[in-house]
């Protein structure tokens, strides 16, 4: 078996090349997104590692509360890390670096089976490069978009059984994979005479009522506290709901013209795969039905939101170069070279802006990844392992700290999230959390909430102050020590939500009948 596959790729140099390319693009992205993170992830991290550490699959310990959008991949991050003894963190930069070059192959492979060779080549080296994908990395985005593609791919060349199994971890890994089984269930429903694979529906169904049932009995719930809590953070006046956030996103691409040549490709390359009637437009319908779900939800702006929407943009990419490389040929028949230095230069003209931004965007990493992990550090190293700690963001400190985290954002204890709607900020919803939950220690950026500061520095003190400067990062940060009796004790806030800390699952579950 072996000798067979070395034959194939050595017969065929086109196999070779692409493998090399995407080799290439892992190296290059490990490279530049070495220490790449941000905060969010590492509240995933924080399951993985307690499950490592034999402490339960949870965030704090003894809380069985899923705060995590993907706790498939805190598994696998749990498992990789149990086989390797590497840092939970780096673990997931490898993984994501990886799957995003996979992409790029699957891209490329994508075009050899749909007999779409440009559309495949322009996918093998633009999607890698597209920074809004590269700066998830750390994340389960690179994995869940990989997952995707190959599950289409598997589906295009028709191993069903293969495509079903996928699609399923598809879903594993975000509840939001439901969307391509659905395209795919439909494509196959038309595309064969209307008949249903009740096997392959049975395979699908049975592995996720198996992983669902298992998140159902463990959290009592099998719906990630964080999808309510970004579903009313949207609601808050102070933030983007998804929609004019994406807006704001297209405006930066609008200031470089070279992604306005990439649209006016992708303009034609939609044209194009429509009027064929490719089975690549699966992903278009994934990606539509993907912005339309999000759409819908009102979870607020977060980067890493849009990134899945990128493989659709660059398929009618590699689309619209399809079709000028496929009409030039009918035009100038015997003068292919001028259509070949036509093709290379354009991908070359994205390839070249796609890099710069691929670059500009790796040197901008969080600036806040330093300070926090200083602080956490320092706080696992200064209190008690019962203290609790309370702060605006719990992913870095939180993971580093290995402390009881009590969150402002409403991501770890749903009667937060509760709190939030359009008259609320995130100092409500701090000092509400503070008169819950009681913490011992509070962590704020120095500025931020000017009312909960002036309280704390009356009923607390501060022990530690981080200056920004220190961690080229933005504001100064203090740690308020605050376990004298009588601070922020029994307010009228805390009697009115008394029923959501005892019951913290069913303001989840009204909200999504709500909106039904």
């Amino acid at each position: 078996m072996e000798n067979n596959i070395y034959k194939r790729i050595i017969q065929k140099p086109e196999t070779l090349t692409a493998i090399l390319i995407s080799l290439g693009w892992v190296i290059l992205l490990i490279y530049l997104y070495y220490d790449w993170s941000y905060d969010d992830p590492y509240i995933t991290y924080r399951y993985a590692l307690n499950l490592t550490l034999g402490k339960g699959f949870v965030y704090n310990y003894g809380q069985r509360i899923l705060s995590t959008t993907a706790p498939f991949f805190a598994l696998i991050l749990a498992f990789i890390a149990t086989i390797t003894h590497l840092a939970i963190p780096k673990i997931a930069i490898f993984l994501g670096c990886i799957s995003i070059a996979l992409s790029g192959f699957l891209y490329w492979y994508m075009g050899k089976i749909l007999n779409l060779t440009i559309l495949g080549w322009v996918g093998l080296f633009l999607l890698p490069t597209f920074s809004l994908i590269a700066t998830t990395i750390s994340s389960e985005t690179p994995l869940y978009i990989a997952v995707f593609l190959l599950s289409s791919v598997l589906y295009m060349r028709r191993d069903y059984l293969g495509a079903t199994i996928f699609c399923a971890i598809l879903m594993m890994l975000r509840p939001d994979g439901l969307l391509l089984p659905i395209v795919l269930f439909v494509d196959y429903w038309m595309s064969n005479k209307r008949s249903v694979p009740w096997r392959l529906i049975f395979i699908f169904l049975l592995l996720n009522i198996i992983w669902w049932g298992m998140l159902w009995i463990y959290f009592g719930s099998p719906i990630p506290v964080t999808l309510f809590a970004k579903q009313k953070q949207g609601e808050m006046y102070i933030s983007q709901k998804f929609i004019s956030g994406f807006l704001s996103l297209i405006k930066g691409y609008k200031l470089k013209y070279i992604y306005g040549v990439e649209l006016i490709s992708g303009i034609l390359g939609l044209y194009y795969l429509i009027r064929i009637r490719s089975k690549a437009l699966i992903i278009i319908v994934y990606t539509l039905f993907y912005f339309i779900a999000y759409s819908l939800l009102g979870v607020s702006r977060y980067y890493w939101y849009y990134a899945p929407i990128v493989p659709g943009f660059i398929l009618i990419v590699g689309g619209g170069l399809q079709f000028v490389w496929e009409r030039g040929i009918k035009i100038l028949k015997n003068q292919k070279i001028i259509l070949v230095l036509l093709i290379l230069g354009l991908l070359s003209i994205f390839l070249f802006q796609q890099g710069k931004d691929l670059y500009k965007a790796s040197q901008h990493a969080d600036t806040r990844l330093k300070i926090y992990q200083a602080i956490g550090s320092w706080i696992r190293e200064h209190t008690q392992p019962t203290d609790k700690i309370g702060t605006l963001e719990v992913g870095i400190i939180g993971y580093y700290s290995s402390r009881t985290m009590i969150d402002f954002a409403g991501l770890l204890e749903p009667d937060v999230a509760a709190y939030m709607n359009q008259k609320t900020t995130y100092e409500d919803t701090a000092i509400y959390a503070i008169n819950t939950y009681h913490p011992d220690y509070i962590v704020l950026h120095q500025g931020l909430f000017p009312v909960l500061e002036s309280k704390l520095k009356k009923d607390c003190k501060i022990v530690k102050v981080f200056e920004a400067k220190k961690y080229k990062s933005q504001n100064d940060m203090a740690i308020y020590e605050c376990k004298k009796e009588g601070v922020w004790r029994g307010t009228s806030q805390t009697k009115k939500y008394v029923w959501d800390y005892f019951y913290p699952h069913w303001n989840i579950l009204e909200y999504h009948f709500s909106k039904i």
